[in-house]
């Protein structure tokens, strides 16, 4: 109410032109409205939307892309939030705002640990953080406890104990002298303790961060956790399934809830179980996977199939049960939590224990005997607790799994969501190595597998498979595991840092293929620095696209960026029009002229088709990269300037060295950071999306654009593109020219002129 009543007089001071002003209202309203509910707020910003989208400055704009992506989160659009976030991220970067994008960062990390991405991947965010921290000398935050705490989940996951135990003892420094609540690190300690057999300690644990905490039900949730945890291990059951119910209904706007309420949900099941309540353990479980359909996450998911698991073994069904656990070791396995993966395997030795096997205790001793290799253990009270639950109400037997049961399993595994593309053909292989046991296993990103075998496809032009001949059920089976891979890769994986293009910061720079999406990844990874660029690639393909992005993105985006194209310019003029000259200075020099060096001080300068470069300009632009001056024609004294220059070229430069055409030592100092713009042609993904982009800016204002038909877009796929980027343009200008516009462009409509391919 008292966010409410601010705004209100805010809103009454604010005149007609007031719109990032206002912008700043809207987040408001939007965050009270997002404690009281997550509902009310997303409904707020839908009021709201229109007022932010008139955002003019540059925080202001930023603030409405964060808007967004929370909308599109609360919407259950995980892939157009993922967006949102990695433009978010890059605008903060842009903007110089290290303490938001150590936020906007921490939120990474934390959906990084609920995701599929593996420790070392986590740390390399972690480090970033880190390195950002000391370098600006950021105060300490919750957004960085945020952080440390997933760096002491990843270490723990990862089985380096000794790395989690230090960090820890660090973090909890941090926040004392920082004078902030440790209850971010609540969820990385609670792993840590149990993992270190320090279960006794986490009751002391939840007192210290409870006695630290602010009075928030953000706090409270984390607190209950641990006490949750500590009631369950040490055998008070009733104690644990009341506090993991009082998390479960924690209120929902509570910040950071969504992986606590996973955890708190796969307690539940185990709580019952060891009650002997198997339908309440069963319908515990039924809200468990119908929370994890509404947020999806790879390691919660191997977690709830665990628990699924130890429902089957509660319900006497050992062998499906077995089935679960081995999907859970191999999902655990993919994400690289090493810890979690020997857990579910001594729940497998125990399986084998209750089914009789004959070699149980040796499978169980095994598994120990790794962890110990890791310096790692599993705590007496999760032992019991595994013991306590693994206790099957049947005698079953087990006996070897079936094709059909192992296809099921195979099925489950790659039917989590939220694998990362480079982590399916890895699943695929493990997935193949268990259904056809004793049989090679071929797997190609690419679709080129050397040798002969049974060959399926799993999209994006690869294909998996084993070698020999199958059987008509074994061919069956392959042919469903494609069927599930290609769905895996239709519906796309989340997207990385890697693969999305900043559309809000760079609107005209399209990368939908990967080789683009890295070349756009590289451009922003280079916004702070003012080191000199070579772009190479073929006449049309986009340079200059990429030239205007380095400087757009970079501290310098607020002064010039000048073009000068070194092919236009007559040879007994490049000196004058590239560093100036006084009047009179030669026939013709009728007045002063800055020259494009000096114009763009302070900027960037583009030297378009470098290449061109005559021979006896190269040692004076030489000395100009050197030296940071130029000598204008006319002029004894040379002049400073700060000019960041971006050089592109289609020619190679190289063989033009080897040919004296080109200095060599200019060459180098060009080449400082080499960008290479791929042809059209080998970015095919890219064609549709420039293709759509140009439409949607030539269409007449006030009319809808066209869309592409079918025939048309597999024309616009199978042309070569010999202009690039360039021929595309034209060839959709022209179509577009021709009046009345359709409503669908057809491939008749194109023209596309084959005999150019």
């Amino acid at each position: 109410m008292r966010t409410a009543s601010y705004v209100a007089r805010a809103e009454a001071l604010l005149g007609e032109g007031d719109d990032d002003e206002r912008v700043l209202l809207v987040r408001a309203r939007v965050a009270a409205a997002r404690y009281a509910d997550p509902r009310s707020a997303l409904e707020t910003y839908r009021t709201y939307a229109a007022v932010a989208d008139r955002a003019r400055s540059p925080l202001a704009q930023l603030i409405t892309v964060t808007l967004r992506g929370f909308a599109a989160h609360g919407a259950g659009d995980e892939e157009a939030a993922a967006h949102y976030a990695i433009t978010t991220r890059a605008m903060a970067l842009h903007l110089g705002l290290s303490g938001w994008y150590v936020a906007l960062l921490a939120d990474k990390v934390h959906r990084m640990i609920r995701g599929a991405y593996p420790p070392d991947a986590i740390l390399v965010v972690v480090r970033e953080v880190r390195e950002l921290m000391a370098d600006a000398s950021l105060p300490t935050t919750e957004s960085y406890l945020v952080v440390l705490g997933a760096e002491i989940e990843a270490l723990v996951r990862a089985a380096r104990l000794a790395d989690a135990e230090a960090v820890a003892r660090e973090a909890l420094g941090v926040a004392a002298a920082a004078g902030l609540g440790s209850f971010p690190l609540a969820m990385a300690l609670l792993g840590l303790y149990v993992h270190q057999a320090r279960v006794p300690e986490l009751a002391a644990l939840a007192d210290r961060i409870e006695a630290d905490a602010p009075p928030s039900d953000q706090a409270r949730v984390h607190v209950l956790c641990i006490r949750a945890q500590h009631a369950l291990l040490t055998n008070k059951a009733e104690r644990g399934l009341q506090l993991a119910e009082e998390i479960c209904s924690a209120p929902p706007g509570t910040v950071g809830l969504p992986y606590v309420i996973h955890w708190a949900h796969a307690e539940l099941v185990a709580a019952r179980l060891l009650l002997r309540d198997v339908a309440g353990a069963e319908a515990a479980l039924q809200r468990s996977e119908a929370l994890l359909r509404e947020r999806p996450s790879v390691w919660c998911s191997a977690m709830a199939m665990r628990q699924h698991g130890f429902l089957l073994i509660g319900q006497g069904r050992l062998a499906e049960a077995r089935q679960k656990l081995e999907a859970t070791v191999a999902t655990f396995g993919v994400v690289g939590d090493v810890i979690q993966t020997f857990v579910a395997r001594i729940i497998l030795a125990r399986i084998a224990v209750a089914g009789g096997a004959s070699d149980a205790e040796a499978q169980e001793a095994r598994v120990h005997e790794e962890l110990a290799r890791h310096h790692a253990t599993i705590a007496p009270e999760l032992y019991r607790f595994t013991v306590g639950i693994v206790a099957p109400p049947s005698s079953e037997r087990l006996r070897e799994p079936s094709l059909t049961e192992r296809l099921v399993v195979a099925v489950e595994r790659l039917s989590v969501p939220g694998f990362q593309p480079d982590l399916i053909p890895r699943e695929l292989g493990s997935v193949l190595r268990a259904v056809f046991p004793g049989r090679e296993v071929l797997v190609d990103g690419s679709g080129i597998v050397s040798g002969e075998g049974e060959m399926a496809d799993f999209g994006a032009g690869g294909r998996f498979g084993v070698r020999g001949a199958l059987d008509t059920e074994h061919r069956a089976a392959l042919r469903l595991l494609s069927m599930v891979a290609l769905r895996i890769t239709d519906d796309g994986a989340p997207v990385t840092e890697e693969e999305v293009a900043v559309d809000t910061v760079l609107p005209g720079f399209v990368a939908a293929a990967p080789a683009t999406r890295r070349l756009k990844a590289e451009v922003a990874q280079l916004s702070r620095s003012s080191a000199t660029i070579l772009i190479d690639g073929e006449s049309g393909s986009g340079k200059e696209v990429v030239a205007r992005a380095v400087h757009d993105l970079s501290t310098r985006s607020q002064r010039p960026y000048v073009v000068f194209n070194c092919a236009s310019i007559p040879r007994d003029l490049f000196e004058s029009q590239l560093f100036g000259h006084r009047r009179g200075s030669f026939t013709g020099a009728t007045g002063d002229n800055l020259g494009v060096v000096r114009a763009a001080d302070g900027g960037t300068l583009f030297l378009d088709e470098i290449g061109e470069l005559p021979l006896e300009m190269q040692p004076k632009l030489l000395r100009f990269l050197e030296n940071g001056e130029v000598l204008p024609i006319g002029e004894t004294k040379a002049r400073r300037v700060d000019v960041r220059v971006v050089a592109a070229t289609h020619r190679d430069l190289v063989a033009l060295v080897r040919e004296g055409r080109f200095r060599e030592d200019l060459f180098y100092r060009l080449n400082v950071v080499p960008l290479r713009v791929p042809p059209l042609r080998d970015r095919k993904e890219d064609v549709l999306a420039l293709a759509r982009l140009f439409i949607s800016r030539l269409v007449p204002e006030g009319t809808d654009p066209p869309h592409l038909g079918a025939d048309a877009v597999t024309a616009l796929m199978a042309h070569r593109w010999p202009g690039n980027v360039r021929e595309l343009r034209n060839l959709v200008e022209r179509a577009m020219a021709y009046a009345p516009i359709p409503r669908v462009l057809h491939a008749r409509d194109l023209r596309i002129d084959e005999r150019s391919s």
